[in-house]
């Protein structure tokens, strides 16, 4: 195996290495005063030789645990390895040697160190350690290079020539690696996200062509069913929760989910309360956005807008809103967005899978005056499922929000009294400001799994972009947005 960054070139070990290695180890051991120093050599050279022939004569792992270092050129100038720390599975920590002093320098040591970082986290690691003392100063500042944090620090518990020093334990994540370093993605990176886009295509599609069959077939036999809301509305959930949904979760069998984390305990009731007010709050907040945007939308246009939604909900009876809207609906989106989707999003991170499911959440619903509110909505219910491990409490909420945008409010509003609509109005203020104080103050208190992807934030949002089937449905989710807009 051979992997190249830079001018640096970290590969597998070979015959050549060898007279190496023994002049490192016997001769040439400057690179001593900086590696374990506290530690006094006790190896003969006939051992040493063994050792490296064992080495050399065993089989090569799956997963490599050391490297040579050489540059392009050929020179062979060092190593890495690694090891468990204090013998704990779960903390593999790796070290570097550039044995060859007047190679070090220039950020060779950096580009060999990331190289092999890079090379962990794209075999599954989401930890990797590393161990020096607090008088290897180019170590340390190679470790903050590659994101590496100090975890663990012991008090002048070592001796180097006489003098005392701290033995310091410095571990990275792929999140806090990849703000630090950059790596061009590889192709199967992209896959899993492209096969998302194809799925939510296939919703989309489904569930407008289906809507489309399904009423031409009502139209030609069962003609009553199409006279009522609530026949329209049945038809509807057909085409998109029966055909749609099916679709979406065959074409995702191919894309490996991951488990939802599972909290040590069940979310209490102040938890569900905050989530809650932070569903409706943040949902009133993006529908002023929606509102404010379809305003200047029509000022542009010429012409006035009429929202599909009001007009269904205008003309159905409240148990048609409560059984479609209120119970239907929920139970369905969520277990498309906020499972079949989330959880094959996961690898690329908990904070990148609630972004793109609430995105994709709001360009689905196809229409302006639902995707601020349904993006901003999808964010917490995204989470909430996240935070709690819990699907049916993202369908809870989502019962909760659209129970109260289409039946508990209209019903408020309806010949309500100029006193009444001003306390809901202040009513609705205070959520909306009170989302926004629990988000300001939750925000520093939030940890979200970085995931196994081997990609910087950036990286991941490019992909989608890279990715041709989440470029076909976001190009055809915003036009049939358009086109209703303007219809």
């Amino acid at each position: 195996m051979e992997i190249r960054r830079g001018d640096i070139i970290i590969r597998d070990i070979c015959p050549s290495d060898i007279a190496d290695h023994m002049r490192w180890r016997t001769v040439d051991t400057e690179w001593m005063n900086w590696d374990a120093p506290w530690r006094q050599p006790t190896m003969q050279p006939a051992a040493i030789e063994r050792n490296l022939r064992h080495l050399l004569a065993s089989p090569l792992p799956a997963v490599r645990t050391r490297f040579e270092i050489a540059l392009d050129t050929g020179e062979h100038i060092g190593w890495m390895n690694s090891y468990y720390v204090d013998g704990t599975p779960g903390r593999l920590a790796i070290g570097i040697d550039i044995a060859e002093p007047r190679y070090r320098g220039n950020g060779r040591g950096e580009r060999a160190f990331a190289a092999f970082i890079h090379y962990l986290f794209s075999a599954g690691l989401t930890h990797v350690y590393t161990e020096t003392w607090s008088g290897n100063l180019p170590m340390i500042r190679v470790a903050g290079k590659c994101g590496f944090e100090l975890v663990q620090r012991g008090h002048q518990d070592l001796q180097v020539r006489g003098e005392p020093y701290d033995s310091l334990l410095f571990c990275v994540t792929p999140a806090a690696f990849y703000q630090k370093q950059s790596f061009e993605p590889t192709p199967d990176l992209k896959k899993p996200l492209s096969r998302c886009g194809w799925a939510l295509t296939a919703l989309v599609v489904c569930g407008q062509l289906g809507a489309l069959a399904l009423g031409l077939l009502a139209r030609a036999f069962f003609p009553s069913l199409l006279e009522s809301m609530a026949g329209a509305l049945l038809l509807s959930d057909l085409s998109l929760y029966g055909l749609g949904l099916t679709a979406l979760a065959l074409i995702l069998q191919s894309v490996p989910a991951s488990p939802l984390p599972k909290p040590a305990q069940p979310p209490d009731t102040p938890a569900l309360l905050k989530l809650l007010v932070l569903c409706l709050g943040m949902g009133y907040l993006g529908q002023l956005v929606g509102t404010t945007a379809i305003t200047l939308f029509e000022q542009l246009i010429g012409h006035g807008y009429s929202d599909p939604l009001d007009s269904v909900l205008t003309v159905s009876s409240p148990a048609v809103i409560f059984v479609f809207v209120v119970v239907l609906g929920p139970i369905f989106e969520e277990l498309m967005f906020r499972d079949l989707l989330l959880r094959r999003l996961l690898p690329y991170g908990q904070a990148f899978a609630i972004q793109a499911t609430a995105i994709a959440f709001a360009l689905f619903h196809c229409n302006i005056s639902q995707f601020f509110y349904a993006y901003s909505v999808g964010i917490i219910l995204a989470y909430a499922v996240i935070s709690t491990g819990r699907l049916h409490i993202g369908i809870l909420l989502h019962a909760c929000f659209n129970l109260v945008g289409s039946l508990l409010m209209p019903a408020l509003m309806q010949n309500a009294s100029d006193m009444v609509i001003g306390m809901a109005s202040v009513v609705i203020l205070a959520l909306m400001a009170g989302s926004l104080i629990l988000l300001a103050h939750g925000k520093s208190h939030v940890r979200l799994d970085a995931g196994t992807m081997p990609l910087s934030e950036g990286q991941k949002h490019r992909l989608v972009l890279q990715s041709p089937g989440a470029l076909v449905f976001i190009v055809l989710s915003l036009g049939l947005t358009v086109w209703t807009f303007l219809a």
